[in-house]
């Protein structure tokens, strides 16, 4: 991307559709992390889930299919959007 835009940057990588128990799932996150140093990798990973399925198909955000955030992929992405936000 930074051959059209010289001043992009990256602020970042995550994961989704990750649950960190298969061994290609953890190989490539180390992969990652020596690809991407020093906070490049963000500590946040989104789930596989049926809600973001469901949300799509409905074309409806998360948020108003669970407002309040009993689902863990809700409070997963709730927790990407305040590290990007807050640079938690």
């Amino acid at each position: 991307m930074q051959r059209y835009n010289f001043k992009l940057k990256l602020g970042g990588c995550f994961l989704t559709q990750y649950s960190g128990r298969k061994n290609i799932e953890k190989a490539v996150y180390g992969l990652l992390e020596e690809i991407f140093p020093e906070g490049g990798l963000l500590p946040v990973t989104i789930r596989s889930s049926k809600w973001i399925e469901e949300s799509t198909l409905e074309q409806q955000p998360l948020l108003a299919r669970d407002p309040k955030k009993k689902e863990k992929i809700t409070r997963e992405y709730l927790a990407l959007t305040r590290h990007i936000m807050e640079g938690e």
